[in-house]
């Protein structure tokens, strides 16, 4: 039963993309045996550090090999090279959004696979490798969450709406600053339910596959959330600042949300960005 899903799953994917998660998940069961096996303290954070630094390489060695065994004119960045864009076919492996979540096995970790044609993103994987949940886009051609293709939800109200914010974590960040604290109050008292998570990458996802209705980011790095900005763009996803302009390349708020819900939350807590900001 599950070999005939995974053969429809394959069937409904580029065979490019097929390869490299088929890779991925010869990565994920490695990194579940060791982490389950791993005896340490978390306490340790140079232990910490090795076991996700291996573990990273692992992911890379595994889906290096399968690219170049298919596609071997493919050009591969190594791990912490800003990838050129003057290729045709250059693919960035993204390691552990938060690597303190490997060593934890939280299940709020992901690592993500990039596939650029020149300077544009074509294709995107996010893999949560304790969950099993693989996320992936294709530009022009939609995204899926494990090969069911994904949508945003439709949610036309604040007081309906789940979402997802890294808010909460950056209080004690910013001690000097009471807006944070006073987001989260509004954030808490206004929507349906507030889903704190500091993986800014599976936030994004999960607005893209529906899960949540919206994300609204205060540290957000547009350049390292490119795989899920892609998702988001297919699945029928508006981003933006908090005050809704245009992101950028550099560090901002973010929100993430349908269109009529993003303008009800530009609306909302717009006014909120430069007070983040001070």
């Amino acid at each position: 039963m599950m070999r005939a899903y995974e053969t429809l799953r394959e069937k409904t994917m580029l065979p490019v993309m097929n390869i490299v998660l088929r890779a991925a998940r010869q990565a994920n069961e490695y990194i579940v045996l060791t982490v389950d096996k791993h005896e340490h303290s978390v306490a340790d954070n140079d232990a910490s550090q090795r076991l996700v630094t291996h573990l990273e390489s692992i992911i890379f060695g595994n889906v290096m090999d399968a690219i170049k065994k298919g596609y071997p004119e493919h050009y591969i960045a190594e791990p912490g090279e800003i990838a050129p864009n003057d290729k045709d076919d250059c693919w960035e492996i993204v390691g552990f959004d938060k690597p303190a979540h490997v060593v934890r096995k939280l299940p709020g970790t992901t690592y993500a696979i990039i596939h650029r044609s020149k300077d544009l993103i074509s294709n995107a994987i996010v893999v949560n490798p304790f969950t099993g949940e693989e996320f992936t886009a294709t530009r022009g051609r939609g995204a899926t969450l494990n090969a069911r293709r994904m949508r945003t939800n439709s949610c036309k109200a604040l007081t309906e709406a789940y979402i997802a914010t890294d808010v909460l974590n950056l209080i004690g960040q910013h001690p000097q600053n009471p807006y944070f604290t006073e987001l989260t109050s509004a954030l808490a008292k206004d929507c349906a339910e507030l889903r704190i998570n500091s993986n800014n990458t599976l936030n994004l996802a999960m607005v893209a596959s529906g899960q949540v209705d919206a994300a609204i980011l205060c540290e957000a790095e547009p350049d390292k959330l490119k795989a899920a900005l892609l998702m988001c763009q297919e699945s029928g996803v508006l981003t933006g600042k908090l005050d809704g302009g245009m992101l950028g390349k550099n560090q901002s708020t973010l929100i993430a949300a349908n269109s009529k819900l993003f303008k009800i939350l530009v609306q909302r807590y717009g006014t909120y960005a430069p007070k983040l900001a001070e």
